[in-house]
């Protein structure tokens, strides 16, 4: 059995430990927030969409080319990626990080309907970073062992 001689010191360590480490998995959370938000931005505004061409009910006059299910939605008006936020709320020791749209059709998009295919883009922006961002966490965690505390964890 070990002896575990000068409990305050170890105690002292791992309270370190643990403050390294939250304040690394934390930022990597934040940022991790905001590549998910500008990815399914990016997914909306960039890639050619491949649906039908029809007039824009947003645009008087203008055409609209739809996206084809499964691909990002197609910006139209604007207002689906312009509402795509990132927030955090924080507790002791509780951190809550949420990426979201506040229009009323971005879950329609999202999982589709009865008479529509779905066009993830939330969840599609969360798959494309969620392997970073936890490569990025595990890497906070080791470092906050480790004492250091690095930016954005590369």
């Amino acid at each position: 059995m070990a002896v575990i001689r000068n409990r305050r010191q170890v105690g002292i360590k791992l309270d370190r430990i643990r403050r390294n480490s939250q304040a690394g998995v934390r930022q990597v959370l934040l940022r991790g927030a905001q590549a998910i938000q500008n990815t399914a931005v990016e997914g909306i505004i960039n890639p050619p969409k491949t649906g039908r061409i029809y007039r824009s009910r947003g645009r008087r006059g203008a055409r609209h080319q739809a996206s084809a299910p499964g691909e990002y939605p197609a910006a139209d008006t604007g207002r689906l990626h312009q509402s795509i936020t990132a927030t955090v709320a924080e507790r002791p020791d509780v951190l809550t990080v949420q990426v979201s749209a506040n229009v009323e059709y971005a879950s329609y998009l999202e999982h589709g309907t009865s008479k529509m295919a779905p066009r993830p883009f939330l969840s599609r922006a969360y798959a494309e970073n969620i392997g970073e961002i936890r490569r990025r966490a595990r890497r906070a965690v080791k470092l906050g062992f480790l004492g250091r505390v690095g930016r954005w964890f590369t």
